[in-house]
């Protein structure tokens, strides 16, 4: 029998509508404006331990200020009131309790007083396990008006944010590694592609790489179409546009590959609408103006709104997901509302909300199609439209979901995750319609419009970034499972492929192997398997939150080596009969769907 935090990945998928079992509710029942001394502080709970002592304690000179003990269905009320003579400042007020399980269960809510006892400021309740109730944690809660979120509340949460992120980077890894090598091939393979009517040598990149431009050129001598015959080009600026686009592009390609796929990411919207398409970026840029104006120029998204509009964007057109994300970076730094570690992480939440999402569905299945007919093209676009939507929703859940843990406040809540998939997953939709309007309506400005092929960086600046990024990621994972060795070895883990994808062709290959490995949904099964299994074994135990750290790390280890055996594992070739393959793609998906939706449950 599963404990209640494995029961929580299984009731409602890893982000489902599962409620822990021990609840404290805390109200303070005072507004801005209004004396301290003698407002009420009421406590309501459920699921705690029975005849369990429940504590009401006010900081910073701690005081109990009233206690009660559960009745026999773990339920207890309080009615309390602050103390008089509270000093002026920030003070909290600690609700401590034990929960059915005997784990400590603790909420906190805070307020200050000036020098009258006047209230200026009330918070939200939110968690204090683990949190300093007299901590710099508190004053950033009261004044960003959000719950304090402390992961070690949370182990559930944070169990379903290892596997996303166990997901996530297992399929993203695979395209990172492998970029190198990539850029090697679009160059030697762009002029035998385009004489095939392929798009470059490797007609399989599209599911391993980000948008390279081969992936995105309609190759070959093309019809002109209904679009193409349409007046958005004829706006002023349009060809002067592409133009500036294309040499940035390639400039910027000397020092990064994220760039250059983030600039090609929204050729769809220029071959279409010509300078039109710069609404987008506009957009990115409103977007962002308003989150700061709504988060008094913080990194911490002002909205839900803001929110879902960044995952629009993002899937969309990722540079325009970049420029909303960049606006609100910028804001927050210029007015020096960067100054803790937990703002740059959220800085770095953001971003990766902001301008992964995109990529991520194109890592799956192409966005864009080329070159396939007949029915195994049917068959393989009917994939695209059921593939990368849901697992682009479940990946936008979960990284939503880690905002909290980065920022230490609570951004999403557990009825915002299912606006953020459905968004996500119709945007997706949305993507491809266009993309599919594009190839057939618009065949020459897909051409015209499309950037320049590039080379990756030089390889001291590539192991530079891997660098930078293995520091970026150990902190983004110690924010979960705190600064510990395991911290370390998870950033590492995640950067061993990395590196082998920059010496590629230096390391030896296994001819056929690519046939055999897990990749797209079946990698996401093999991931997801192996994460709900440990999540399963993990809460059977009682020191659940002194194994939790542990369970990143091992998550990571196999995506680490399939992503690797990838590297090692030159294209060639695929099978001769691709419908068995096919067909048997279609159980893969209903069990990762299940999985993650919590519709297959494979622990008991």
């Amino acid at each position: 029998m599963v404990a209640a935090g494995a029961a929580a990945l299984a009731d409602g998928g890893l982000f489902g509508g599962h409620e822990p079992p021990a609840v404290i509710t805390l109200r303070l029942g005072v507004s801005v404006g209004e004396m301290a001394s003698g407002s009420p502080v009421t406590v309501r709970s459920r699921g705690l331990q029975p005849n369990s002592l429940v504590t009401v304690t006010v900081h910073s000179d701690p005081v109990v200020i009233a206690s009660a003990n559960a009745d026999a269905e773990g339920a207890v009320t309080i009615d309390a009131a602050l103390p008089p003579g509270l000093a002026p400042g920030v003070h909290s007020v600690v609700v401590s309790g034990v929960g059915a399980s005997a784990e400590d269960v603790q909420v906190l809510n805070a307020l200050s007083i000036d020098e009258s006892g006047v209230v200026t400021a009330v918070g939200q309740p939110g968690d204090a396990l683990g949190v300093d109730p007299d901590g710099e944690m508190v004053e950033r809660s009261l004044a960003s008006g959000r719950p304090i979120y402390s992961p070690s509340a949370h182990p559930a949460a944070v169990a379903a944010v290892a596997v996303t992120s166990a997901v996530v980077v297992g399929v993203a890894g695979a395209a990172a590694a492998g970029a190198a090598g990539a850029a090697g091939s679009i160059a030697g393979g762009a002029t035998e592609g385009a004489a095939s009517g392929q798009s470059g040598s490797n007609s399989n990149l599209a599911y391993s790489r980000v948008f390279d431009p081969k992936d995105l050129v309609i190759m070959g001598a093309v019809a002109v179409g209904l679009g193409d015959r349409s007046p958005t080009w004829r706006i002023p600026g349009t060809h002067r546009l592409h133009d500036v686009l294309a040499r940035f592009t390639a400039a910027s390609s000397r020092y990064s590959v994220i760039v250059p796929r983030a600039m090609s990411d929204g050729t769809w919207a220029r071959a279409m609408f010509g300078t039109n398409a710069l609404l987008l970026w506009l957009s990115g840029v409103v977007v962002g103006i308003v989150s700061l104006v709504q988060s008094g120029f913080s990194v911490i998204p002002g909205s839900i709104g803001i929110i879902l509009a960044i995952v629009v964007l993002g899937i969309l057109d990722a540079m325009a997901g970049f420029i909303a994300w960049a606006t609100i970076s910028i804001g927050a730094l210029v007015t020096l509302h960067v100054q803790t570690l937990q703002d740059f992480l959220t800085m770095v939440g953001v971003g990766c909300l902001a301008i992964s999402l995109s990529f991520f569905a194109n890592y799956l299945r192409p966005l864009r199609r080329v070159g396939h007919t007949g029915l195994v093209g049917l068959w393989d676009r009917f994939a695209d439209y059921v593939i990368p939507p849901v697992f682009t929703a479940f990946a936008a859940a979960g990284i939503a979901k880690g905002l909290n843990g980065l920022s230490g406040l609570q951004i999403v809540d557990q009825d915002d995750l299912l606006m953020i998939q459905i968004v996500a997953g119709s945007t997706v939709v949305a993507r491809l319609a266009l993309e599919d309007v594009l190839r057939k309506l618009y065949p020459q400005r897909s051409v015209e419009a499309a950037m320049p092929i590039t080379q990756p960086p030089k390889t001291s600046l590539r192991l530079a970034a891997i660098a930078c990024r293995t520091v970026i990621t150990y902190l983004l994972i110690a924010a979960f499972v705190g600064y510990s060795w395991l911290a370390i070895a998870a950033a590492i883990i995640l950067s061993v492929p990395l590196v082998f994808g920059v010496y590629e062709s230096a390391l030896p290959t296994i001819p056929g192997m690519h046939r055999w490995l897990p990749s797209g949904i079946t990698k996401i099964l093999v991931t997801t398997v192996t994460g709900v299994l440990l999540v399963a074994y993990i809460f059977t135990s009682p020191v659940v939150e002194g194994l939790l750290p542990g369970l990143l790390v091992i998550l990571l280890i196999p995506s680490a080596i399939i992503t690797g055996l990838h590297v090692l594992a030159p294209s060639g070739r695929g099978w001769t009969n691709v419908w068995p393959k096919r067909i048997l793609g279609v159980p893969v998906y209903v069990l990762a769907v299940g999985l993650t939706t919590g519709a297959i449950v494979i622990v008991q």
